[in-house]
């Protein structure tokens, strides 16, 4: 989106943001949406309710973005930090969701939970919401007087050698595309000498399953019944049924087992 002078793009926002923190404010104090609510329920309880909502809020989320990037209202690619970039650091993830999971428990709840606390004058929430803004801020923006960060002093040392480098970006459509993943699988494979997976029939080969073979076991045993009853001597008493019928299948009793029509 683009915008013809810096106040029209500042009031854009500052109603905006307005607009989306009253609507977000209401539903969070109607519905007690808490990300550690819904955790707790979960485990402690087994309501799946607040969970549930959770997960819809995050593919509400995920639909929204993806539909304001298609229209070109956004550019996720220049975001910072770089959410796509190709180098996936796991242990940023790993250390980053066990601390917000320790601090939304000695907290009594998430941000959002906070935040609708804060409204009803908790000064517990207002102590949390003031440190988590400290530390957001500090995370991405230099100490004064320095050129480092708190995510250089503390994490990137011994975190970036760890880092994963991906052949795409990390977002969700590319990993699951898999063109990655697949380009690399190939490599190996040709590597090995092989182009086929082990397990896999190669193409132009259809590999018939258990379940299907038996389908056809069964139906040439059916039929060669059939053969085997129309063969049966005329006078046999009603209703019962001869020795072909009786076989099982996968015996060896083929067709040529059955008895032969009488003659003379």
């Amino acid at each position: 989106m683009e915008f013809t002078s810096f106040s029209h793009a500042q009031s854009v926002l500052l109603w905006s943001t307005f607009v989306i923190a009253l609507i977000m404010g209401a539903l969070v104090n109607k519905t007690n949406f808490c990300t550690m609510g819904a955790v707790s329920d979960w485990v402690n309880m087994g309501d799946t309710g607040r969970i549930r909502s959770w997960l819809f809020a995050i593919a509400v989320a995920m639909l929204g973005v993806a539909i304001l990037e298609h229209g070109g209202l956004v550019r996720l690619g220049a975001s910072f930090p770089p959410y796509r970039s190709n180098q996936l650091i796991w242990s940023e993830n790993l250390l980053g969701g066990l601390m917000f999971g320790a601090g939304m428990t000695l907290a009594s709840g998430c941000a959002s939970k906070n935040l609708v606390r804060l409204g009803g004058g908790s000064l517990k929430s207002l102590t949390v919401l003031i440190i988590i803004g400290i530390i957001a801020y500090y995370m991405v923006n230099p100490f004064p007087g320095s050129d480092k960060t708190l995510y250089s002093v503390l994490f990137y040392g011994w975190m970036h050698p760890l880092a994963a480098n991906l052949h795409t970006s990390q977002d969700l459509g590319a990993i699951v595309a898999g063109s990655g993943i697949k380009s690399t699988l190939i490599t190996k494979l040709r590597s090995s000498g092989s182009t086929t997976p082990k397990g896999r029939c190669r193409p132009g080969r259809r590999r018939r399953s258990v379940r299907s073979r038996r389908r056809t076991t069964h139906r040439a045993f059916r039929r060669n019944r059939d053969i085997c009853a129309r063969n049966e001597n005329a006078d046999a008493p009603p209703g019962r049924v001869g020795n072909c019928a009786r076989r099982q299948p996968g015996r060896g009793h083929g067709r040529n087992n059955c008895p032969t029509p009488a003659t003379g």
